[in-house]
């Protein structure tokens, strides 16, 4: 029985719209398409086996010709044709030799069937081509084969015509199945993709749970530290300790604007003095605040520097501040190197005081707390995105699935509603 062949779409009818549809899973429809294709392949190949009988016996009579002609000697009156003539003969001798064996695949495919009518096609054109380059020589010289030889062309263009007839209507229907096994096979992919995306979903989820957890006791573990009386004499040392930071930090900035003052009278200075002088006047200028560390060594180095800009050797432009400038720092460095070394002592004796584990306690349990809050926010993050992707999922599945139902009723005229497992 020859199949239905719906070129063009039939509207749905009311009584169409009624009908009940028949479920089938995504299983049971790539076995019903590829049931649907086997038939087809099978009902083309038992339309085109007739005309390759047909085209064996075509193929037979030409190389009956070909071996008559290739057995016959053609009598030419000018010799000048002589050549032509027989380059003729033998070109389209061996044209048909060469052409005398084209069958069907053994093994039924559509692709077989194609490849079947563009192998026959091509065989015609090449005929066509040496017949028609030559056909003056032919009609002339070889009168006695002529007549078979349109004959048998022009069955082979019949059986051309028809071959090719059948792949194209043929073809439409088997790609609507092409197609909609494509569809399913997208579908099948999408559903992976969406029962992947639901597990990610629900290992986040208890990953969350976790750190909430976590979160949890963390949070519990430090406020209940905090309010231990080992946290609260820690924090009154850190608090102390902070207080003497403090005081280290304004002395040293004093000490910094302070030599701001004599920057340019320091600079002078150094064009003529050694490198290691120079090395020590570097530190005035870019790290003041050490020279507490060394006060004899720098009280006598700014004593020199004050005594070249008295006697005139370094030139500068308000001389009386300047020299006010270095009788201040000469007077007050000692000052601050003794109270700076009072400041760094008492930090080191409140550092000491810190108990390692409880200061352990006190920086990591709050760095603990961060880092899982950064966590849950990542998690919490990738649970959105996931989330959409699988709402994404869930509507490409149902436009899927609408379209392959689609696909099912102009293949097999019937209704079906997918069930997806």
């Amino acid at each position: 029985m020859s199949p239905s062949f719906k070129l063009f779409k039939r509207a749905l009818t009311n009584s169409d719209q009624g009908l009940q549809p028949d479920t089938i899973t995504v299983i049971e429809t790539s076995e019903l398409l590829n049931r649907k294709k086997e038939n087809l392949v099978a009902n083309l190949f038992s339309k085109i086996e007739p005309l390759e009988i047909k085209l064996e016996r075509v193929l037979l009579n030409l190389n009956k010709i070909a071996e008559n002609l290739s057995e016959q000697d053609i009598k030419v009156e000018d010799n000048n044709f002589k050549s032509l003539i027989e380059n003729t003969k033998r070109t389209l001798i061996n044209s048909i030799r060469r052409e005398s064996n084209l069958s069907l695949p053994k093994e039924q495919t559509f692709d077989g069937a194609k490849f079947f009518s563009d192998r026959l096609n091509n065989l015609l054109n090449r005929y066509g081509e040496v017949s028609g380059s030559h056909s003056k020589v032919i009609n002339e010289f070889m009168k006695k084969h002529t007549s078979k030889l349109k004959d048998e062309f022009g069955t082979l263009s019949k059986l051309q015509k028809e071959t090719t007839k059948l792949i194209t209507i043929y073809e439409e229907e088997i790609n609507r199945i092409l197609d909609c096994q494509e569809s399913i096979q997208k579908l099948e992919e999408r559903i992976k993709m969406k029962k992947m995306n639901e597990e990610t979903i629900s290992n986040l989820l208890c990953e969350k749970n976790e750190l909430e957890v976590q979160r949890m006791g963390l949070e519990e573990e430090l406020e209940e530290f905090k309010e231990s009386q080992e946290f609260v004499n820690i924090s009154k040392t850190l608090e102390k300790i902070e207080v003497e930071e403090k005081k280290k930090h304004l002395k040293r900035k004093s000490i910094s604007n302070m030599f701001s003052n004599i920057s340019r009278a320091v600079n002078k200075y150094s064009y003529s003095v050694s490198k290691e002088i120079q090395r020590k006047l570097d530190v005035m200028i870019s790290r003041p605040w050490t020279t507490v560390d060394d006060v004899t060594l720098y009280v006598g180095l700014l004593e020199n520097i004050k005594k070249d800009v008295s006697n005139g050797k370094i030139q500068v432009k308000d001389y009386d501040k300047t020299i006010t400038y270095f009788d201040q720092i000469i007077a007050s460095l000692p000052t601050y190197s003794i109270e700076i070394k009072e400041i760094e002592n008492q930090l080191e004796l409140l550092r000491k005081s810190i108990n390692v584990d409880t200061k352990k306690k006190i920086e990591e349990r709050p760095k603990n707390l961060s880092s899982i809050h950064a966590t849950l926010l990542n998690v919490n993050q990738l649970i959105d995105d996931t989330k959409v992707k699988s709402i994404q999922d869930h509507s490409s599945i149902s436009d899927s699935t609408i379209k392959i139902e689609n696909d099912l009723y102009e293949i097999f005229d019937k209704r079906y509603s997918l069930v997806l497992t």
